[in-house]
């Protein structure tokens, strides 16, 4: 009789340390899934103003936003109430948005909603581009302006599908329908 009960005892405290055992080594479950955290950023800027300078010290480049959150997994960051301002030959282009999305690989920035760019040329005349979105391609120095493109100068308006703004040598090429307005000089 104390041969069985010792058996038990024995048998009873194996299956208790082979449950606790099992349940140490479950892996625990995260109150988060990883996959909802692909949509987190790895960090958060709050009143952004970053400047670029070249080897002689000059600014290049400006960026400020209200905020910035940046996702390494997608390689971008995120601007809210974007504004970049380009200084190029003691003048500036500026363009603004509501949004913004930085490309980290390419360098690109897209400009969304409410898209902006103003510029006063060498001639002191002052052009006010207004389009959905415009991207800026800082490897050739380009603005692309897309949808609901309107290009305000003093000499008149025009709207185009694309309007692409060269900075280097302040040209400006429309494309798609095209629709202008201007006033003859006297």
């Amino acid at each position: 009789m104390k041969r069985w009960r010792i058996l038990s005892l024995l048998l009873g405290s194996t299956l208790l340390l082979s449950f606790v055992f099992y349940i140490g080594l479950t892996p625990k479950k995260s109150l988060i899934e990883a996959t909802s955290l692909n949509s987190v950023p790895d960090y958060f800027l709050i009143d952004v103003k970053i400047t670029s300078f070249d080897s002689t010290g000059q600014a290049v480049e400006s960026i400020n936003a209200k905020e910035l959150k940046h996702y390494k997994k997608a390689n971008e960051s995120h601007l809210k109430k974007p504004d970049l301002v380009r200084f190029k030959q003691d003048q500036n282009w500026i363009a603004k948005s509501e949004f913004g999305l930085i490309n980290e690989t390419t360098k690109d920035i897209l400009l969304k909603e409410n898209s902006t760019i103003t510029h006063t040329g060498k001639t002191g005349n002052t052009i006010y581009l207004n389009s959905d979105e415009i991207t800026y391609n800082e490897t050739e120095e380009i603005f692309l302006a897309s949808g609901n493109s309107i290009l305000q100068s003093e000499e008149g308006i025009t709207q185009a599908s694309t309007i692409k703004v060269n900075i280097n040598d302040e040209t400006i090429s429309l494309s798609g329908e095209v629709n202008g307005q201007y006033t003859a000089t006297k």
